[in-house]
C-alpha cells in the first residue's frame, strides 16, 4: 500500500463533515495539542500540550493514600498559585474502618502540601456527590456537595487531626451556620435573663424606660452571629396612683435603678461577646459592653453577670440587625457561589418535614375559640380588728382611737409566694371626730364622717418560704414600713 501523508496546514478542525471528506489540511479530532496564533493574522499553529505532571504524593498516617482515593473537587486560587482538593479515600490501609476524607492544597511556587482538615467521619465525603460549589472569600474556604450541610474552614488555622478512631474537629468547627445566643435546640431559644435591684444614687435611667436586653456572640473567624432572644422589659411599677393634676398614673415609675444581666460566654470558637439593649420603642440597638473573653479569663460556656445602671454613650448596630433572627442557610445545597459580598445558594433542601416521633405527616388542620379565664386572683380573708388597742393621735389633746389594730391573716397563702405574685391591700379609714378650730381648712362640718380609701400593694422580688420570711424582708420593709 503507498504511504500517504497529510499535512495540517490549515490548522483547523473541523467537526460538521464525514471524515473522509475532511478538506486538505484539516483535521477533526486532536489530543494533548494546542493552537496558537499570532496577533495579527489568524494563521495558527498546532502544537504538542503537556499532559498531567505528578506532583506530590498524599498520605494519612505516614502512609499513601490508596489508589482507590478520588477527588471529589478542586479550586484554584490563582492569586496565590494555589489548588485546593477535597479527597476521599474509601480503602485507606491505617484508618480503622477504611474511610479518610481531606481537604488539601498545594502552592506550585513553594510545592508545599498543607492537609487543612483530616477525618473519618465527620467530612462523610461522598463519591456520588462531587464538589462544584467552591468559593474563597480572603481565608475562608466555603463548600457544598448537595449530600453535607455547606461547610467552610480558615485556610490558615490549624484544625487537629483524627486520634485512635475519633476526631479531632466537631460539625461547629466546620459549618458556615454559626450557633445564636441562648441556642440549645431548634425548640429551646432563650434570652438572657435579668434581675432588678436597687443600687445607691440617685440616678435612674430606667426609671421611665422600657429597656430590653439581648447578646451576641463573635467567632473566632470573626464572624457575628445572629442576636438572641430579647429580655422582657426591665421595669416593675409602683401601685396605680391617680395623679388628678395631669390625669396620669403616677404609679408608673420603676421601683429599681439597676438590672443585673446574666448571659452565658460560648463554646471554644467564640472569642467575644457583645451585650446589647434596645428600648420597646425604637428599632435601634446599642452595644454596652464588647466583653473579649481572653481579657477578662472567662471559661467557655459559663455565666456571666453585668450590672447595668445609667445611661452613657452607646454605640449602635444597624437597623436591619434587629430584622436578622437566624442566619438562613440551608440543610443542603448544590450550587453556591458569591454575588454582592453575599454567600448565595441554589438548588436547596430548606426547612424540615413536618412528621411525628414515627415520620408520619402531621395534617395542619385546627380551630379556634376564646377562652376567658382569671388568672391566679385570690381574694385574701377580711381583716379583723383587735379589741382594747388603742391608737394615741394626738397626744397633746389625748385623743386616742379605740379598736385600732388592723390584723391580715396570710397564714393559707404559702403557694403564692412566689417570685411575680403581688399582694395587695385597701383599708376603707373613716375618722371619728373632727379636731381643730373651725378656720382650719381641713375642718368640714358638713361631713360627718368622711372616709377614704388607703391602697398599698407589695409584688415579690423572688420566692418565700413562709409568709415570716416575706414579712421580715428586707423589701416587705422599704415597701410597707417596720415597727421600730
Amino acid at each position: 500500500m503507498p504511504i500517504v501523508n497529510t499535512n495540517f496546514i490549515a490548522g483547523r478542525m473541523n467537526k460538521s463533515v464525514d471524515e473522509r471528506l475532511v478538506p486538505p489540511g484539516e483535521y477533526i479530532n486532536a489530543i494533548n495539542v494546542r493552537l496558537g496564533s499570532t496577533e495579527s493574522t489568524e494563521i495558527g499553529a498546532v502544537e504538542n500540550s503537556k499532559g498531567n505532571s505528578k506532583l506530590t504524593t498524599l498520605t494519612y498516617g505516614g502512609q499513601a493514600l490508596s489508589n482507590q482515593a478520588k477527588c471529589l473537587g478542586a479550586f484554584e486560587d490563582g492569586s496565590l498559585e494555589t489548588l485546593y482538593w477535597f479527597i476521599h479515600d474509601s480503602n485507606n490501609p491505617v484508618a480503622t474502618d477504611g474511610i479518610v476524607d481531606l481537604v488539601v492544597s498545594y502552592n506550585t511556587n513553594t510545592q508545599v502540601v498543607v492537609y487543612h482538615v483530616t477525618t473519618l467521619d465527620l467530612l462523610n465525603f461522598n463519591v456520588d456527590y462531587l464538589i462544584t460549589g467552591i468559593n474563597k472569600i480572603e481565608n475562608l474556604l466555603f463548600w457544598t456537595d448537595n449530600f453535607n450541610p455547606p461547610r467552610k474552614i480558615n485556610v490558615n488555622s490549624n484544625y487537629n487531626d483524627p486520634v485512635g478512631d475519633l476526631d479531632g474537629v466537631i460539625e461547629e468547627d466546620i459549618s458556615v451556620i454559626l450557633k445564636p445566643p441562648g441556642y440549645t435546640n431548634l425548640d429551646n431559644l432563650t434570652a438572657p435573663s435579668i434581675n432588678l435591684i436597687s443600687a445607691p444614687g440617685d440616678e435612674n435611667y430606667l426609671d421611665e424606660r422600657f429597656i430590653t436586653f439581648a447578646y451576641r456572640y463573635r467567632y473566632v473567624d470573626q464572624e457575628y452571629s445572629a442576636t438572641s432572644l430579647f429580655t422582657k422589659p426591665a421595669f416593675a411599677p409602683g401601685p396605680f396612683r391617680f395623679d388628678t393634676n395631669n390625669y396620669n398614673n403616677a404609679g408608673m415609675i420603676n421601683q429599681y435603678n439597676t438590672a443585673e444581666v446574666s448571659f452565658n460566654t460560648g463554646g471554644k470558637n467564640v472569642i467575644q461577646v457583645d451585650l446589647l439593649f434596645k428600648p420597646t420603642d425604637s428599632n435601634v440597638i446599642f452595644v454596652i459592653e464588647r466583653f473579649n473573653k481572653s481579657d477578662y479569663g472567662w471559661a467557655d460556656n459559663t455565666t456571666q453577670n453585668y450590672t447595668f445602671t445609667n445611661s452613657k454613650i452607646y454605640t449602635s448596630l444597624g437597623s436591619d440587625e434587629l430584622l436578622r433572627l437566624y442566619d438562613n442557610v440551608p440543610k443542603t445545597a448544590k450550587a453556591q457561589t458569591i454575588m454582592g459580598n453575599r454567600l448565595m445558594y441554589a438548588n436547596y433542601k430548606d426547612g424540615y418535614n413536618i412528621t411525628n416521633s414515627n415520620n408520619i405527616s402531621i395534617p395542619i388542620n385546627y380551630t379556634t375559640s376564646h377562652l376567658v379565664n382569671d388568672i391566679l386572683f385570690e381574694d385574701l380573708p377580711d381583716a379583723t380588728l383587735s379589741e382594747g388597742i388603742a391608737y394615741s393621735i394626738n397626744p397633746a389633746t389625748a385623743t386616742t382611737i379605740p379598736n385600732s389594730k388592723v390584723t391580715f391573716d396570710l397564714s393559707g397563702q404559702v403557694l403564692l409566694l412566689k417570685r411575680g405574685s403581688s399582694f395587695n391591700f385597701t383599708l376603707n379609714i373613716e375618722h371619728d371626730t373632727l379636731n381643730g378650730s373651725v378656720g382650719d381648712a381641713c375642718y368640714d362640718a358638713s361631713f360627718e364622717n368622711p372616709a377614704f380609701l388607703l391602697n398599698f400593694s407589695f409584688p415579690l422580688d423572688q420566692d418565700y418560704s413562709s409568709v415570716s420570711n416575706m414579712v421580715n424582708s428586707e423589701a416587705f420593709a422599704n415597701r410597707i414600713g417596720t415597727l421600730i
